[in-house]
């Protein structure tokens, strides 16, 4: 946003000032996040029973600074299932930082991970991180559970349009859209 404000107004900002407004700006996206962000209802669950099979990696792969990816896994008490070396964000981890839909975060915790797009399965509640998937060779699961009760229809919807396999309203259905998705 910043750079494209400097360009717009034709004014140049040095690199170490511009370091220091990002990571100013961040610190204060990261307060905000620690002081609102709470986990999604059944989530801890599913994640600590994936884990303890042993048979699944998680991994989160973000749009968003790999500052505050950080900070809201950790805030929410997620982060004991991520390794830092799971964690991707399409503005901290790519050579040129980019930003879902661009499938290029994806693409790169496959190469990372060591795993083709066949062998894993995303969870995602916009319409970008739904397309990013899709175009990565995903197989996805669209999460409407993150809005209102009379918004998730119609997310539902266009997660569908958008390249989600099946919709999940709640954590609580995770592990039996698991099972169905494995069958196919």
């Amino acid at each position: 946003m910043l750079t494209m404000l400097a360009n717009k107004h034709c004014v140049k900002i040095p690199a170490d000032e511009f370091e220091s407004w990002v990571a100013a700006e961040e610190d204060a996206v990261i307060a905000q996040l620690q002081e609102a962000l709470m986990p999604c209802d059944g989530v801890s669950g599913v994640l600590e029973r994936l884990q303890e099979t042993g048979a699944y990696r998680l991994a989160a792969v973000s749009s968003s600074a790999l500052r505050r990816v950080q900070a809201s896994l950790t805030t929410v008490g997620l982060d004991k299932y991520f390794t830092a070396d799971a964690i991707f964000s399409a503005a901290s981890s790519l050579p040129i930082p980019s930003s879902k839909p661009d499938p290029a975060i994806y693409e790169l915790a496959l190469e990372k991970l060591g795993v083709t797009s066949a062998e894993c399965l995303a969870v995602e509640d916009s319409e970008s991180g739904v397309i990013s998937a899709h175009l990565a060779g995903i197989t996805l699961v669209g999460y409407t559970g993150s809005y209102e009760l009379d918004e998730q229809e119609s997310m539902g919807n266009m997660l569908l349009k958008r390249g989600a396999a099946v919709i999940m309203e709640d954590w609580a259905q995770f592990e039996g859209i698991l099972s169905q998705i494995q069958e196919i």
